[in-house]
Parts: C-alpha cells; structure tokens; sequence
C-alpha cells in the first residue's frame, strides 16, 4: 500500500486532520511500520473507523480481530514462512474458495501464487498491520517485537497480549528476515494430514532434469504412503561471492530445488547476481503483461518495480524476446513502455543492460533484468547466465507440479 496515499485520502475524506497527518507521517518515516500502526498508536482513529478507512480505500472487504477467531482449519493450508513471506493470513475456506487477510489486497502475484498452492479461488480481503500480526503469532507463532506486543495489550487488555512471545526490540516491528530467523529457530512443523500417493499422473520433466530436483522422483514416500511435504523453513542463501562459477551455479540449484514459493526462485536468482550486477530485477509475465515483481541493487524501489507493469502488445524492450529473441545486450530503448523500467530501476537509465528470458516448456515466464548503471556489462559469464535461467526454469516448472500433486 502507499502510505502516504492513504493519508492524503484520509484527511481528503476528512476522517484525520492536518495536524494529525503531520504527525503520523513524522513518525511512520522513522519506523518500519505501516500508517495504519501509527495512527492507531498516537490514537488518532479508533480501531473499527480505521479499519473501515482501510476498506473504502481499497475498495475491498475487511477483516477485523473476531474474524480470526475460527482461522485454524485455513491457516493449515499455506505453512508459516509463506504466510509471513506473503503477508497474508488465510481465515476461511468456503468450497474451493479461500478467503486471505492481507495488507495490500490485490496484489496479483501474491494471488496467483496462494491459489497454486492451494488448488483455491483467492479472495483477498484488507485488515490493520496489528491484527494481521497478531494472527500470525497466535496462528503460526511467529513473534511479535516487544513493542507491537504492547500495542496489542492496550487495545485488548493483558488477556489479549498473553500469547505473544516478545522480543525487545527498538522499533513497532520486526523486519521480515527477523521473523523468519526467529520462526526457524522457534517454530516446529506439526503433523500434517497423509495423503496418499499419486500414480496415475506422469510428471512432464526428463530424467535428466528430476536428478536436479530428486524430491519430486516418482515413487518417494511410497513406503509410509504419504507424499513427501515441501520444505517449510529453508531460507535461499546466496552463494557466497568467493566461490567458483560452478560451485556458485551448484549452490543456486540447491536453492532452486529447495523453493516453497516463486520468491524462492526470485531469491536464488537474484542472489547469484548479486557479485556481477549493481542492479538487478526479476518480471514476470501475467496474461501478455511484463509486471515487477523483484528488485535489488542501487537506488531500486521496490514498490516501484511492484508498479512496472508493460503490456507485451506495446512496443518495448520485452516485445522481441518473447518472440525468439535470446537476450537483450545494449541500452534501453527510448520508448514510452521502457520508461517504467527506468522509473523502476530508481528513475536512471543504464549505459546498457542485460536481459535474459526464463522459459517453461517454450513460454516465457519471466525475465532476468541486470545492469551495472553508468559502467556497461562488458565481461559476462553469458554461459552460466544462460545455465542460470535454465536451471531457472526447471524450478518454475517443478515448483508448478509439487503445488499441483499437493493439490490433488
């Protein structure tokens, strides 16, 4: 969400004054918590006014604290460190309709992702930062920082704060890369649901590819006749930067193989990009749109590649690459489409920049976008770029499977 989108809308709409908006705005840019959290703590709107704020912004329906009260069930369905990745705490499953509280409802990656993962519709639904992390403890134990916890307590009362397993902290929240540190070292799998062993479908994938991914070999698990479970807490590390091309390239595959969810891929990608290209981004392909999904490097906004969005009949860099072109070596075009990627990369064009499809049995899911701002990308090891987003597109299309076989 744009925070300070939703404050302009606010008092717009006359729901908090000026004042109060300086106020708010002050404080959030000095923490990591989102408007909503601020506003409340300075208790500037009471919860239920926010909270219905939230929704007409959004245009969506919202989800309060009694809403999370029967979540149990559909928690189960997507495991903690998706939950926390995507921000999203699943609280209902009505037939094959699975209802999500989140903090940016429609994000369509987000939900093209959970509805893999779980064979369901997805429909998301806006809640407060508070509530949503307070589900995510209570649900899938994942810690509170010492100063949410507090938060909660004077909202609900001490009997409302007893469950949270505080960490102090010097700030509202702890970052994404704390929690998940503190939900591997905390956090045990419960017995899942057996399930028996499909035999009556041939995964598409050669021999020679599954012997990169040895979890998905037919036949594994058939001994208690329960399918293998994906891994839960495993983190994509980068390979360190000291190491050779093909231990690099060895250490991205263990990666690969290990993804729970595509930004694991994202993860593994980017990572062994990270010691060639000063900036690098990873779009994906929706319904013939080129669409941001991950960015990292020098003076990269996030939430503006999340905004890059291209379609694929408008001319642009991405037109011939989906149509048989290898790669793109050279500087960025100067087409209106192209400038959402520069405003992505931070609003600097590059001297030149180097753009490689990843591809799935011949379709282009998404591409591979790196470049070194003034100082070019002369040099490259183009054969273990290629072999990266070969191995790439391995990990697309097992990651695909799994979901599906545990979806059946």
């Amino acid at each position: 969400m744009n925070d300070r989108a939703f404050g302009e809308w606010l008092a717009k709409e006359k729901l908090l004054r000026p004042e109060g908006l300086r106020r708010a705005m002050a404080i959030f840019r000095d923490t990591q918590s989102r408007l909503d959290t601020v506003i409340l703590d300075l208790g500037l709107m009471d919860e239920s006014t926010l909270l219905d704020a939230l929704g007409r912004f959004h245009k969506t329906r919202t989800v309060s604290r009694p809403e999370f009260s029967a979540a149990e069930a559909a928690a189960r369905m997507v495991s903690p460190r998706v939950a926390l990745r995507m921000q999203v705490v699943p609280f209902r499953v009505e037939g094959k309709t699975l209802s999500v509280a989140t903090l940016d409802p429609g994000d369509l990656l987000i939900e093209d992702e959970l509805s893999l993962i779980t064979g369901c519709m997805v429909a998301s639904y806006v809640t407060l930062e508070m509530r949503l992390y307070e589900a995510l403890n209570r649900l899938y134990g994942i810690p509170l920082s010492a100063q949410y916890a507090s938060l909660i307590t004077r909202f609900d009362g001490e009997g409302g704060a007893a469950r949270s397993a505080a960490t102090p902290l010097p700030r509202i929240r702890m970052s994404k890369s704390e929690q998940e540190s503190a939900l591997e070292r905390t956090w045990r799998p419960k017995e899942r649901t057996r399930r028996p062993v499909i035999h009556d479908q041939e995964l598409e994938v050669s021999d020679e590819d599954l012997s990169l991914f040895p979890s998905l070999r037919r036949g594994e698990g058939e001994e208690t006749g329960e399918m293998p479970s994906p891994p839960t807490l495993h983190k994509a590390e980068p390979p360190a930067a000291d190491l050779e091309p093909e231990e690099r390239l060895a250490a991205t595959a263990e990666a690969l193989q290990r993804a729970e969810m595509r930004d694991d891929i994202a993860d593994a990608v980017l990572g062994f990009c990270a010691p060639l290209f000063r900036r690098r981004l990873m779009l994906v392909v929706r319904k013939g749109t080129v669409m941001g999904w991950r960015g990292e490097g020098d003076g990269v906004d996030q939430e503006k590649v999340r905004a890059i969005s291209i379609p694929l009949a408008d001319p642009s860099v991405f037109i011939g690459l989906t149509q048989g072109t290898e790669l793109w070596l050279g500087p960025i075009p100067e087409m209106p489409r192209n400038m959402e990627l520069v405003a992505g990369l931070g609003g600097t064009a590059p001297k030149d920049c180097f753009i490689l499809p990843v591809m799935v049995r011949e379709k282009t899911v998404c591409f591979l976008y790196c470049d070194n701002v003034e100082d070019g990308v002369g040099g490259l090891p183009m054969a273990d770029l290629r072999r990266l987003t070969a191995k790439a597109g391995i990990a697309f299309q097992v990651y695909i499977m799994k979901s599906k076989i545990r979806t059946l």
